[in-house]
């Protein structure tokens, strides 16, 4: 019996359909398409900033000291290795194409922010939607670059030349 082995690029990982997660391929939609538009337009929403600042926030814990905002169902602080494992996992499973640059979604930084001049802007672009969408009848999709499957994308690369750079002629 051969051995067999995923592919690099993430094809023909799901039988029923093969391009599912493949890299630079649309991102697989779980729902439908929220745009105000049904089409294109994003949804606003609440501000990025303020969510970033409540997620990672210190309380004061007394004495002018500061503790751990996120604490687990038992109390216990959560350790800032659940912030990189988070991300860890996160670039294995999706890397955006980046935009043109045209497409301006900064965000603008809170009255009360305690790190960043309120009031200024963090520079954000739009990712790439694929140009087949973005039409009546067929919403915006993101490209992913990377593959979609939890396989170690971000060591090894989602492509040949990048795999291959990454290994010696003997193996």
């Amino acid at each position: 019996m051969a051995l067999r082995f995923r592919s690099i690029d993430g094809s023909n990982n799901n039988r029923a359909d093969p391009t599912l997660n493949q890299a630079d391929t649309d991102f697989a939609r779980l729902g439908p398409a929220n745009f105000v538009d049904g089409v294109n337009e994003m949804t606003p929403g609440p501000n990025p900033r303020e969510i970033s600042n409540i997620v990672v926030a210190q309380t004061d814990i007394g004495d002018g000291e500061e503790g751990p905002h996120l604490v687990d169902d038992a109390g216990v602080a959560l350790s800032g290795m659940m912030y990189a494992w988070g991300q860890f996992i996160d670039h294995d499973l999706d890397l955006q194409k980046e935009g043109t640059g045209t497409d301006d979604i900064s965000i603008k930084v809170p009255a009360d922010d305690e790190f960043l001049p309120p009031g200024s802007m963090i520079p954000l672009t739009r990712v790439a939607i694929d140009p087949a969408t973005g039409v009546t009848g067929h919403p915006a999709a993101a490209i992913n670059t990377v593959t979609g499957w939890l396989d170690g994308s971000q060591i090894y690369g989602s492509d040949a030349a990048t795999a291959a750079s990454l290994r010696t002629a003997d193996g």
